[in-house]
């Protein structure tokens, strides 16, 4: 016969619990609305400073490229074709190394011309010369003719002066000799005026014939240096800044064709933002930084002109650099623009500017955190003034938390 199974007893413990959970999380989610929210960070991952008291320079990071304080410009001397490119930007030069070779069939003619035209004014000259001479003795022999005559007649007059007084000559005849000599006199004195006027025209003459062989010469020393500039050289000692030619371009008169500068006397030029130029003046101590060191320069020049938003400042640096230096090469640089004899102080936090109010994470000696309002002041290169909100030897974390910062929420380091 079949045997009938009694039913199981009821488990009330298991109505309860599923009764129980809903309330469970109701207080766990009052709980977690009550409290502020925490944000659990590694130490490793945040950056952590000290606030500092002490002597601080307040300066003015900037950034830049060494220049050559020394440069040498080169310019095409006349039309002509990039024919051979020997040297390119950056290679360094000793006088009279060849950088390029230009091609001008035109300078060759050029050059003959010039030589024709200076031996033509030379046979001009010696021409001029002979027949000035053959005029100066034509003039020459007709004053020596009247100076004889004249001699001639004045003897002819001594004599018969005292044959007229005697009576044995007619006076007439002795006034007509008195009247040649007074001719002869008179055509004397022309004749050494002509000769007189003739050397001053002579010699005018000989000074023009002169300027036009000076001139014939240096027309031809320009054709023989023009043709000679057709191989560009290196006039002085340095390096090659620039050199903007190619193989078959052409070239125009005073076409830039390579610039050398010198690689001993360098200068810092650099871009200061025009937010924080009104603090930079020629004479402030300067520290570049060029590679993994560091040299100490003066402000020479602040340009008046902004170009994007920031302003040239030419640095002059001492002859003695790093290895390193040579132009063209990037830098960056602080220029001190005022000593502060005690100032509290703290590596400048992420995204912070001077005279701004901003909110960071102090850091307790248990290791907890709570946020704090600080002012800082002015900015000191990777440093910044605090005016107020913090305290000596506090720890500040000033990785960007900002996001956490607007939020409130609280912070842990793990």
């Amino acid at each position: 016969m079949d045997l009938i199974k009694p039913p199981e007893p009821t488990k009330y413990w298991r109505r309860w619990y599923w009764a129980l959970v809903p309330v469970f999380l109701l207080a766990g989610l009052w709980q977690f609305g009550a409290g502020e929210p925490v944000t659990r960070l590694a130490r490793q991952d945040v950056l952590i400073a000290t606030v500092e008291y002490g002597p601080l320079a307040i300066g003015v990071d900037s950034f830049g490229v060494l220049r050559s304080a020394e440069q040498h410009l080169l310019s095409a001397e006349s039309d002509a074709v990039v024919k051979h490119i020997h040297l390119k930007a950056g290679a360094a030069v000793k006088v009279g190394d060849v950088i390029a070779t230009l091609d001008n069939p035109d300078l060759s003619l050029a050059v003959a011309q010039a030589q024709q035209a200076l031996q033509d004014s030379d046979m001009a000259l010696q021409q001029l010369t002979l027949n000035q001479q053959r005029e100066f003795l034509s003039e020459q022999t007709v004053l020596d003719k009247l100076t004889g005559d004249l001699a001639t007649a004045r003897f002819r007059e001594q004599a018969e002066q005292g044959l007229a007084e005697k009576g044995i000559i007619s006076q007439l005849a002795f006034a007509q000799t008195q009247s040649r000599v007074t001719n002869l006199a008179r055509q004397m004195q022309s004749a050494q005026q002509r000769l007189e006027q003739l050397k001053k025209l002579h010699a005018s003459a000989q000074q023009l014939a002169s300027q036009r062989i000076v001139i014939r010469r240096q027309e031809l020393a320009r054709s023989r240096a023009r043709l000679a500039a057709l191989t560009i050289t290196a006039p002085v000692a340095g390096i090659l800044e620039r050199m903007p030619l190619a193989v078959g371009q052409r070239l125009s008169v005073g076409d830039e064709t390579a610039l050398i500068g010198s690689q001993t006397h360098l200068l810092a030029e650099l871009r200061v933002p025009q937010s924080q130029v009104q603090k930079v003046q020629p004479g402030q101590a300067v520290t570049v930084r060029i590679r993994d060191q560091q040299v100490t320069g003066t402000v020479g020049r602040v340009d008046p002109v902004v170009v994007d938003n920031s302003v040239k400042v030419e640095v002059a640096l001492p002859q003695a650099l790093p290895k390193a230096a040579r132009p063209m090469l990037s830098i960056d640089a602080s220029i001190t623009v005022a000593e502060l004899e005690q100032a509290l102080y703290i590596r400048r936090p992420a995204n912070v500017r001077e005279q701004q109010s901003t909110q960071l994470y102090r850091l307790a000696e248990d290791g907890s955190t709570e946020l704090a309002t600080v002012h800082f002041g002015a900015l000191a290169g990777r440093y910044v003034v605090i005016e107020q909100g913090a305290q000596r030897n506090q720890r500040w974390i000033i990785s960007d938390l900002s996001n956490l910062a607007q939020q409130g929420a609280q912070v842990a380091l793990n």
